[in-house]
Formats: structure tokens, C-alpha cells, sequence
């Protein structure tokens, strides 16, 4: 079947290294597929939920510290298109670590990039992957917040250098999310004593950076910033 397809492809690492030179992940491809079939409009919510249960081991076969692109692509298709309060806390948990590791190596790739332009090397472009991800991640945070409390020093970093890293108007859509992640992260409970403790901590870092958006090109950017802003100086 198909879905046996996109599995035995995302098994496949020589194959996957076979295309590298020609600049074509198959890994991608394949999950780019899986993710199509989540968003067939006649697909129903239990057959989109045996679908993930089905694909989750695979996706989580490999939770190494390489940057696997296909299966964090896939993990974000799973995150985005299922219900995945129905996953269980231990299988999200899974989900969430690998999702935010593989936002970890995309914007150090993305540095990369940037660098190469100097000394002349050449490394991958992480396309509208960082788009993806944050959506994944604000999915998460809205159905498990407290998957992301354990992470909360890789994420918020990695959302601010999201946030000051943006050009063009096509980064408005991941810019917006990442400050909804961060409106979300100040306003849980002060009970949550670990995030808590973690926004009075980074909490100036966090206004430093918001401060700069405010001057932002896109007046949406600039709107949500201020909104983001307030929330967390409000923090006490």
C-alpha cells in the first residue's frame, strides 16, 4: 500500500544519501506525501488517528540527535492533522522532543547558510521548514502544554531568533505563530511553577527582543509584538 510506501522510505537512509547530490531528500518526499493523504478532505478523524497510530513508531524508531528532515517532517504532518490528545502524554512526549530538536538543527542550519555566504561552503536550506514546526509547537503547547515546560529553554530562544532573523513578507505567517507560542508560554498558570520560573528568568531577554519588532515592516507583526509585549511585562 502506499502507507507501507512512505515507511519503507523513510527506513531507507542509503537511499535517502543517493539523492543528496542531486539535491533531492527522498525522505522529504515521502513525508510530504504522508502528509497530503492526512489532508485528503474525505478522510475522517478515526481513519487520520489509525493512520498515526500506525506511522508513530516508525517516525519515532530514530530519536537521535541527527537532523533527519523526512521524519521531522512527519512528525509535524502528525501533530498538525490528528487529534493527538489521543496519542498519550508518553507518545506526545516523543513527539515533542523530536520536533524541537529538529527546529534546534534548522536554524543552525539556517546559520550556516548565512555564514557560508563568507568562507564559501555550501549547506541545505531549510525552506519553510521553521513554518511547520512552530505550527507544530503551538498545536502542542495548546493540547500538552506541559510536554513543552522541559524544553522551554531550547524553544524560546529558538522562536526569538526566529522572530529577528525575519525579511520578507513571507515569514509573517511563522512570525505570528512563534509570538502566539510566547503569548501562550507567559499566560499559563503561575502555579506551573517550572515555566514560571522560566519567564521571570528570561523575561527581559524576551522584552529586549519584542522591543526591536516594533518596527517591524509588516503592521501585523508590529500589533501581535506589542500584544506578546505587554503579556509578558505584565509578568510578576
Amino acid at each position: 500500500s502506499a502507507m507501507f510506501g512512505i515507511l519503507e522510505t523513510l527506513e531507507c537512509k542509503w537511499q535517502s544519501h543517493s539523492y543528496v547530490n542531486c539535491g533531492i531528500d527522498i525522505t522529504v518526499i515521502a513525508a510530504n506525501a504522508l502528509g497530503s493523504m492526512w489532508n485528503v478532505e474525505s478522510g475522517r478523524p478515526l481513519w487520520r488517528q489509525r493512520i498515526a497510530h500506525v506511522v508513530a513508531p516508525t517516525i519515532l524508531s530514530s530519536l537521535t540527535l541527527n537532523f533527519e528532515r523526512g521524519r521531522l517532517l512527519c512528525a509535524c504532518h502528525l501533530v498538525s492533522c490528528v487529534s493527538i490528545s489521543a496519542l498519550g502524554k508518553e507518545r506526545i512526549g516523543q513527539l515533542t522532543s523530536l520536533i524541537i530538536n529538529g527546529f534546534e538543527k534548522s536554524l543552525d542550519a539556517k546559520i550556516k547558510k548565512v555564514e557560508s555566504r563568507i568562507d564559501g561552503s555550501h549547506h541545505f536550506s531549510t525552506g519553510n521548514l521553521d513554518g511547520i514546526i512552530i505550527a507544530s509547537l503551538l498545536k502542542i503547547i495548546s493540547v500538552s502544554p506541559e510536554s513543552i515546560s522541559s524544553h522551554l529553554k531550547i524553544v524560546v530562544p529558538s522562536i526569538l531568533l526566529t522572530l529577528i532573523s525575519s525579511e520578507n513578507t513571507d515569514d509573517v505567517p511563522s512570525c505570528l505563530l512563534g509570538l502566539q507560542i510566547l503569548m501562550n508560554i507567559a499566560s499559563q498558570p503561575s502555579n506551573q511553577n517550572v515555566t514560571y520560573t522560566f519567564c521571570q528568568s528570561y523575561k527581559r531577554v524576551v522584552l529586549f527582543h519584542l522591543e526591536n519588532l516594533l518596527d517591524h515592516s509588516s503592521c501585523q507583526i508590529r500589533q501581535t509584538a506589542m500584544q506578546t509585549r505587554n503579556i509578558w511585562y505584565m509578568l510578576e
